[in-house]
């Protein structure tokens, strides 16, 4: 039921902490379930062989934890909103700022070639502006942070965690 896969406010208040977690696999339809798994299977193969198994389980756990806690921040403590957010989108957003941080690679971006780590700011000042309705910016900023410091630490120390 939705009540254990949506996070908010609410379901965190009511004991149901582990929405933090679910969240992240509901999405609002199959076309968000589609771009989301597009975005992780692009980025996740990268990501997990720079970091091995442990660091990007810990990376994909604390991008979710961010992500959510990043939007109940934002949405709920800051603008009283009793909605909350579901999707992927943040989880995502980690792997392309953690691919920003691991790699000095160039990409495209809707035609345009720049540093991984400008696309990443591109895609949350792009992310911002649209303002559509049902996009969580706070979550999707979450992510990116989570991933992007995550992973520059990593890359520098590779006993960090463990």
């Amino acid at each position: 039921p939705a009540r254990h896969t949506f996070c908010s406010l609410r379901a965190v208040g009511e004991g149901r902490v582990w929405t933090l977690l679910t969240s992240n696999l509901a999405h609002a339809s199959p076309q968000h379930l589609i771009i989301n798994s597009m975005q992780l299977m692009h980025f996740g193969p990268l990501i997990h062989a720079q970091l091995g198994c442990e660091r990007f389980a810990a990376l994909l756990g604390c991008a979710c934890i961010a992500t959510s806690g990043t939007s109940l921040l934002w949405s709920g403590v800051r603008a009283r909103r009793r909605e909350g957010s579901i999707g992927a989108s943040g989880v995502a957003m980690a792997l392309l700022a953690a691919n920003a941080a691991l790699f000095s690679a160039r990409t495209y971006m809707y035609g345009v070639e720049m540093p991984a780590s400008t696309a990443v700011l591109v895609y949350l000042v792009l992310d911002l502006l649209s303002q559509q309705g049902a996009t969580d910016v706070s979550a999707h900023a979450g992510g990116a942070a989570c991933g992007f410091v995550l992973a520059r630490r990593w890359g520098a120390s590779a006993s960090w965690l463990w």
